[in-house]
């Protein structure tokens, strides 16, 4: 029945001649729009890094500024 390869039941095979080719127009513009979305969502969580990362030194300086001024007072 299949001895030249394997069996492939014709009638469960996708119909291409029914797809609407048209949508494959659409796929670079959705291609740029997934780009620019992952740009911005990056640039995003960069953003985010910096903003924590100086507010993190802020307290850090806060806190150290503290203990120098703890320390002068016990030396007084």
């Amino acid at each position: 029945m299949c001895s030249s390869g394997p069996c492939i039941d014709q009638e469960r095979l996708p119909s291409w001649s029914g797809m609407n080719w048209k949508v494959l127009e659409h796929v670079p513009l959705l291609l740029y729009i997934l780009a620019a979305k992952t740009l911005i969502l990056c640039l995003a969580f960069a953003g985010a890094k910096m903003y924590q990362r100086k507010r993190l030194a802020a307290q850090r300086q806060q806190l150290e500024a503290d203990k120098r001024k703890r320390a002068e007072r016990k030396d007084d």
